[in-house]
């Protein structure tokens, strides 16, 4: 897998071997020098396929913690709908329950 563009050192935007776009998830994988062919594929947790570029600057601000509990929340929405959501979702969730634990934080909530 082609790692094309770190978008944090956890995320990065990749190529895979049918030539599609995917951001790949996993810990590290935005290190290195970029472009680089990444061989371990065992380093990446998951992938998100057509993500709206829109959604690569929140990646940014949102823990890794919050990350997989989004991701977990929308698979189990996934299952219990019976539904393909789409992969936008768990960045735009992810979003919101960060922005929501900050606001509580600062005692607005």
């Amino acid at each position: 897998m082609l790692v094309k563009k770190k978008i944090n050192n956890n995320f990065a935007l990749c190529v895979d071997s049918n030539s599609q776009e995917l951001i790949a998830y996993g810990l590290g994988i935005g290190f290195g020098k970029i472009p680089y062919e990444l061989t371990d594929l065992s380093k990446i947790e998951r992938t998100f396929y057509n993500v709206d570029s829109q959604m690569y600057f929140l990646v940014g601000n949102i823990s890794d913690d919050i990350f997989k509990i989004s991701s977990r929340i929308v698979d189990l929405a996934n299952a219990y709908l019976n539904e393909s959501l789409s992969q936008n979702l768990v960045f735009s969730l992810a979003d919101h329950i960060q922005f929501a634990i900050e606001r509580k934080k600062e005692g607005f909530l």
